[in-house]
């Protein structure tokens, strides 16, 4: 199973990677492309494709503005506090490294 969050290029090499029987779940497009697919590409090794979040959030009732709101007012009652690790912005390629080997949790911040 793969799941794509970055699509482009970079989510077709990715999917190209899946054997036969495996599943792609995309759920967002950080390189501004989507990840093209045609029935072809899932036939050839009996592959499945989803998306993860957007059909189905944006067909509940109401769609996503009441998680929003949610959302948003446990984030002012300090509910929900996002996860954040900081490095000094001249420690930046250290920031990088720890990106790069999954050594980080959440967002990474560079501060001055």
């Amino acid at each position: 199973m793969y799941f794509d969050s970055v699509g482009g290029a970079a989510g077709r090499a990715a999917f190209d990677l899946l054997g036969v029987g495996g599943r792609v779940v995309m759920f967002g497009f950080s390189s501004g492309e989507q990840l093209e697919l045609s029935a072809g590409d899932l036939w050839a090794r009996s592959l499945t494709a989803t998306a993860a979040i957007g059909p189905r959030i944006l067909r509940r009732p109401g769609g996503m503005r009441d998680l929003e709101s949610a959302a948003l007012a446990a984030l002012a009652a300090k509910e929900l506090v996002p996860l954040t690790q900081t490095f000094p912005l001249a420690q930046a390629a250290a920031a990088h490294r720890a990106l790069e080997t999954r050594g980080t949790v959440g967002k990474v911040v560079l501060v001055a």
